[in-house]
């Protein structure tokens, strides 16, 4: 009895505490088992497959992630993503009625789209992280950045606010309610920018570090949204402060949807996802 104890034992500490070994035995036992050379050759092919697959999880998403962009018909991004889980109007106010708004829905993440009913053409779209290791990268068409460039590699999650290096958002949009907090800050690059507003903010909707004393300095920031955006106050929340959410409004949009954007929570509207979130 004490001799199987010994075995086990040692069972444990040699494999079990150890992936790598317990894998390659693994590997090892299953290519034993197989009668061809052939059917052996496309095990292990299938195998390294897998095992890129578990490694590099979050890539394929992060790809098609990258294919997103405003100026695209809303058609493209349902091949990408399949059928939008909220399409609907935006609102009932005549000046924004010509807009629907969708949301896509992925376990890793949100995504928020705004498309002219008449052409469906994406004039608005904003990703939501709901985890704190699915980390986008932030598409910046800043075309003059080096790649050595802190911003060109900026990602949703791991990114501070004061890692944007333009200096102070053009404007900010802090909220809350007995129910949610949320922030939204707005960017103007220009030409380097492609002419598009980039926003930055958090959503009560995606993941939350409930931890984070940040959040609770959002509602002292409701009153300090039409002072100077230079405000201590501010530029101190800003730092080291982690957005959970981006989003990029086209060029050239209407003066009415551009006022809604920036005024509005960043993203899917808290409402709308709760019951994505039970």
């Amino acid at each position: 009895m004490k001799k199987i104890e010994t075995v086990l034992q040692w069972y444990n500490d040699k494999f079990l505490k150890k992936p790598i070994v317990t894998l390659i035995v693994t590997i090892a036992v299953l290519l034993i088992g197989i009668n061809s050379a052939v059917d052996a050759v496309k095990a292990i092919r299938e195998m390294g497959k897998g095992i890129y697959s578990f490694f590099n999880v979050n890539e394929e998403k992060y790809k098609k992630l990258g294919m997103v962009d405003t100026g695209l018909n809303v058609e493209y991004i349902d091949q990408l993503f399949g059928k939008s889980s909220i399409n609907k109007s935006l609102s009932e106010k005549a000046s924004l009625d010509m807009y629907n708004h969708r949301l896509y829905v992925d376990e890793d993440f949100f995504l928020y789209l705004i498309s002219e009913k008449a052409s469906n053409t994406v004039l608005y779209y904003s990703v939501t992280i709901r985890n704190k290791d699915f980390n986008p990268t932030i598409p910046l068409h800043i075309g003059s950045l080096d790649k050595n460039d802190a911003m060109s590699d900026l990602r949703l999650g791991k990114m501070n606010l004061d890692d944007l290096k333009n200096g102070k958002p053009d404007f900010i949009s802090p909220d809350y309610s007995s129910k949610f907090v949320s922030y939204t800050e707005t960017h103007y690059f220009g030409n380097p920018g492609l002419y598009k507003h980039y926003q930055f903010g958090y959503a009560p909707a995606g993941y939350t570090d409930e931890t984070d004393e940040k959040l609770s300095q959002i509602p002292g920031l409701v009153e300090k949204r039409h002072v100077q955006l230079d405000n201590n106050i501010i530029e101190n929340f800003r730092k080291g402060f982690k957005p959970n959410s981006f989003g990029v409004i086209a060029e050239g949009v209407s003066d009415e949807l551009y006022e809604y954007l920036k005024d509005s929570m960043i993203g899917i509207d808290y409402f709308d996802a709760r019951q994505f979130n039970k």
